[in-house]
């Protein structure tokens, strides 16, 4: 294992550390958010009115607090439903501008032999390779600080997939044939039939696993590829070239 990686600092890379600063606060709040905001959402709506149920019927539990405090939680659930939807619209581009940036950074910051890889899902991050043979890393692994990992800190990499299976059952009507009411006098009533259709949906991660130190922490940089599997291959190929 080579010597400690410096982590680049403001007199290193005076853009990483500012840009990095900010957008680590920027995860942190929009999972703050996502946390704190259904919670907020449900409880102002089913709270509120189960409330003003108990009031009304001077805090007697009866048949109509009941119904109003049923309504009032579908409501509530319905309001978490839109909220999560806001919020998921939100992290996406407030997460998209963020790896915008740190693709800014590292073009700035060395000599790349190829656009740098970025991304937003999950959370935003970056890697390039440098002219140097360097990995230029920066994500949520790094604490959003820019590192340079020789090949001797690249402790392994590999490419990962998680299969989701998704079933859909189709029901066939029922047939008559003959007769009326439902296939009395004399009719005849055949079964419906179900068809079921299974598909498979491929997600592909990068993982990268790298020492900062010798005999150190391992630490993961997970690159999420979604269906591109033959993308997330030949970044694993790239990397683990530059590691011989």
């Amino acid at each position: 294992m080579g010597t400690s990686l410096s982590l680049p600092t403001v007199a290193d890379v005076p853009a990483a550390g500012a840009v990095g600063s900010g957008i680590c606060k920027s995860v942190d709040h929009q999972e703050w958010l996502e946390r704190v905001v259904p919670r907020i959402a449900f409880w102002t709506i089913f709270g509120t009115a189960l409330l003003m149920l108990l009031q009304r019927y001077h805090w007697h539990v009866t048949g109509g607090v009941l119904m109003g405090g049923f309504v009032a939680l579908i409501l509530a659930r319905l309001a978490v439903a839109a909220a999560g939807v806001a919020l998921s619209l939100v992290r996406r581009l407030r997460f998209a501008s963020a790896a915008r940036k740190l693709r800014a950074v590292l073009i700035k910051t060395g000599d790349l032999t190829s656009p740098p890889c970025t991304w937003y899902t999950g959370a935003p991050g970056a890697f390039g390779l440098t002219a140097a043979s360097e990995l230029l890393l920066v994500d949520r692994s790094t604490g959003y600080g820019l590192v340079r990992l020789s090949p001797d800190h690249i402790a392994d990499v590999a490419v990962e997939r998680e299969v989701t299976q998704v079933t859909t059952t189709r029901h066939s009507g029922r047939s008559v044939i003959g007769g009326g009411g439902g296939g009395f006098f004399g009719g005849w009533v055949s079964g419906g039939r179900s068809t079921s259709v299974s598909r498979n949906f491929e997600e592909a991660y990068l993982e990268i696993r790298y020492q900062l130190e010798p005999n150190g922490l391992v630490r993961v940089a997970v690159v999420p590829f979604g269906s591109d599997r033959r993308g997330a291959d030949a970044a694993c190929a790239m990397v683990a070239r530059l590691r011989r």
